[in-house]
């Protein structure tokens, strides 16, 4: 086959049409830190349907932040009629979100459970495949499931530092 019908890069394939869900995906994301800091709840709406397969969800997921350093501003502060105070605290999201680190999980992996076995219910095996993913992410070596539950003991208020401490983030 001629080279001509192959992209020039994997950025190249995934950056098609992808600007307004960029934005979208972002200011959700601004919504859900900005609710946070006021104490109140907010459950981020991001229109992609599951059922669309061969979409690019889960490429546009393992490259939104690259994504969003590209488009710089545009991703979030756009063309809206915004206040400069209010780009302000727009620019400072983003850059925090420049400096994120991405936890990509392929729940493919996830092993079958039975719920009666004290080790092997449905939230501890997401948690599982959770560390399981960081470690790998970042080289670590992967934590034996005992251990691994004895350190996060299905709490989740136990995972997030677990976590962070996996993917050296302060």
């Amino acid at each position: 086959m001629s080279s001509e019908l192959e992209p020039e890069t994997v950025y190249d394939m995934v950056v098609v049409h992808r600007e307004n869900d960029v934005r979208v995906v972002t200011l959700q994301l601004f919504q859900l830190y900005t609710l946070r800091k006021l104490g109140r709840h907010f459950k981020p709406v991001i229109p992609f349907g599951p059922h669309l397969f061969g979409s690019g969800k889960t490429k546009f997921v393992q490259s939104y932040l690259e994504l969003v350093n590209s488009m710089g501003e545009s991703a979030l502060i756009g063309l809206d009629y915004v206040y400069e105070s209010e780009k302000a605290n727009r620019r400072g999201f983003l850059e925090k979100l420049k400096r994120a680190s991405l936890l990509f999980v392929d729940l493919r992996r996830l092993e079958p459970t039975v719920p009666i076995e004290f080790f092997r219910n449905l939230k501890w095996a997401v948690y599982y495949l959770l560390i399981k993913a960081a470690c790998s992410q970042v080289g670590a070596e992967i934590l034996r499931k005992k251990e691994a539950f004895e350190m996060v003991d299905m709490e989740p208020s136990n995972l997030v530092p677990l976590l962070r401490d996996i993917l050296r983030i302060p």
